[in-house]
């Protein structure tokens, strides 16, 4: 998986109206930054994004638009736009868009799935979400241990 765009319109903690465009040219990205400046809340914001459409059944935490990209050659682009103010359910608070790479390159026009059709099956699979999510924090915190629990 490779994060491409990150918008978190509505306040998460410190984190308001953020949008970060990750360099599609790099597997890596390093995030640095002064103490108390959200650095720990951007990974967090992520871990709660993807624990919401990996569940399907909590509602959107908070206004973000992401896109990522699935495959070993990126072949899948997903693009979620979520907010608690899009409905009272998860399903209507997730538009969720996939586009394919074709031969010529190109992704094909985006098609609007659900999202019970993003959430991991009972064997724990999905075409639509990467196999694994790992995070980091350095230092005492279970912050991020208490969101991983579920799975």
């Amino acid at each position: 998986m490779k994060i491409d765009y990150l918008h978190i319109r509505s306040g998460f903690k410190n984190v308001q109206d953020l949008e970060i465009d990750f360099d599609n040219r790099q597997l890596l990205t390093v995030l640095i930054g002064r103490n108390g400046s959200g650095k720990s809340n951007v990974i967090e914001a992520l871990v709660r994004i993807f624990r919401a459409l990996d569940l399907g059944d909590e509602p959107a935490p908070f206004s973000y638009k992401l896109s990522y990209s699935l495959g070993s050659s990126s072949d899948r682009r997903i693009e979620v736009d979520a907010s608690p103010e899009y409905g009272s359910t998860p399903i209507q608070q997730h538009k969720i868009q996939v586009s394919t790479l074709g031969e010529s390159g190109q992704y094909s026009l985006p098609e609007s799935i659900s999202l019970s059709k993003v959430t991991r099956d009972k064997e724990g699979n999905s075409d639509y979400l990467p196999k694994h999510l790992f995070a980091y924090y350095s230092g005492p915190s279970d912050r991020l241990e208490d969101l991983f629990k579920p799975h």
